[in-house]
């Protein structure tokens, strides 16, 4: 069963708001998603990835990742991140719950998840995931998760990326939308 989002007007939508941040969306066999620093998001074929993961939420939190790094990030492979290792743990979570609070906007936290081995974190972010905590850790996590919606204000991306949620929505709703009572009614 593929994910409920892994459908082609829902990927043109993230395209799309890609484009307007000046970043081109390839589909590759060889990551499952990079940025090469030089306006290119690569993100895993259909065939590559998980079967519960799909172009949108990819590119959702590739973006994520860049405003939680900062504008300067978009010109550095990976945003500058390193997965390798435990070095980068923070802004991972910080991107998490920056991805949380853009997918809150339509109601799409729930399809728009991680599904790496963060999503129980993802899936335990409170109600509001941009609140500052009271656990010392998680609200500087959850601050610089702040700093990078700031980031995505400054660099115009609030709105590109709210026409695919909204978009997203509306497929996601048309697509898991139960059959209308009305439908199986014939006119007379």
């Amino acid at each position: 069963m593929r994910h409920p989002l892994d459908r082609p007007e829902v990927d043109a939508l993230w395209i799309d708001a890609a484009a307007a941040l000046g970043l081109k969306v390839e589909r590759t066999t060889e990551v499952y998603a990079s940025s090469d620093g030089r306006g290119t998001l690569h993100i895993g074929t259909r065939e590559t990835l998980d079967a519960d993961d799909c172009l949108a939420v990819l590119v959702l939190h590739e973006l994520c990742h860049g405003f939680v790094q900062g504008r300067e990030s978009f010109q550095q492979p990976d945003f500058g991140l390193d997965n390798t290792s435990v070095r980068d743990e923070a802004l991972e979570l910080a991107t998490l719950r920056l991805q949380a609070a853009f997918a809150d906007t339509m109601g799409l936290r729930d399809v728009m998840f991680s599904t790496t081995e963060w999503r129980p974190y993802y899936e335990g972010l409170p109600a509001d995931a941009l609140a500052i905590p009271e656990d010392p850790t998680e609200a500087l996590i959850t601050e610089r998760a702040r700093q990078g919606l700031r980031t995505a204000q400054a660099m115009g991306a609030v709105e590109p990326i709210a026409v695919a949620l909204r978009g997203t929505r509306l497929i996601q709703r048309a697509v898991m939308r139960p059959p209308d009572a009305h439908d199986s009614h014939h006119r007379s």
